[in-house]
């Protein structure tokens, strides 16, 4: 399987990330302040334009009533292409 690079990370960690909120039927400005983060640096995670830190991985997890491992088996889902078929 061939690696991610950076950018393609930050993009499939958003997404989850967005789906994740967007299931539960919250706005983005909600979360932020949840998880006392700027909006502003929220939206930009999200869109993918900056990365997320591990810490407010956490905290959106937190506050999602998720795990960290939950966002990473929906981003290793949503990386995976359908020709590399299942995880060994």
């Amino acid at each position: 399987m061939a690696r991610k690079t950076i950018p393609e990370v930050t993009l499939l960690v958003a997404a989850a990330v967005r789906e994740r909120i967007e299931d539960r039927g919250l706005v983005w400005g909600a979360v932020a302040e949840a998880i006392g983060m700027d909006q502003d640096r929220l939206g930009r995670c999200l869109t993918g334009a900056e990365p997320f830190t591990t810490a407010e991985i956490a905290a959106i997890s937190r506050a999602l009533s998720i795990t960290p491992a939950d966002l990473v088996g929906s981003i290793r889902r949503r990386g995976r292409g359908a020709r590399e078929g299942p995880d060994p």
